[in-house]
């Protein structure tokens, strides 16, 4: 078997500056993407535990989902008329959902009293 004989003093000398291992330029900017990143995942995570102390979500709506629903809803007192059928329509598509989860999101939001308010109904 054939060893090759590695000089040890060459793992101990400094590299010259055309053998750097790192290119400072590139781990700055690679650093202020992560930060980015890292905040924005916080402000994400503190929202969600906002929502969720709130109950008001689904398993297939968030809270802000929730709110732009309720906002493209008739008033309440209209969900009697053909409008109200038009949109529940139109919103089923918009988010691929079925009759069920849409049935469970209107049931949110008008638990909700924020949402409810957007539905025209004031609670004292």
């Amino acid at each position: 078997m054939l060893c090759k004989r590695i000089k040890l003093s060459s793992f101990m000398e400094p590299p010259d500056e055309l053998d750097s291992l790192a290119n400072i330029e590139i781990v700055r900017a690679s650093l202020g993407d992560l930060s980015k990143i890292i905040a924005s995942l916080k402000n994400r995570t503190i929202d969600y535990l906002e929502e969720r102390a709130t109950g008001a979500f689904t398993n297939r709506f968030s809270r802000r989902d929730l709110v732009d629903i309720a906002r493209q809803l008739p008033p309440i007192e209209q969900w009697n008329e053909n409008e109200f059928d038009a949109r529940k329509v139109e919103l089923k598509s918009k988010f691929q959902i079925s009759g069920t989860q849409f049935s469970k999101a209107v049931g949110v939001i008008k638990q909700n009293r924020e949402m409810k308010a957007l539905l025209g109904v004031e609670t004292p």
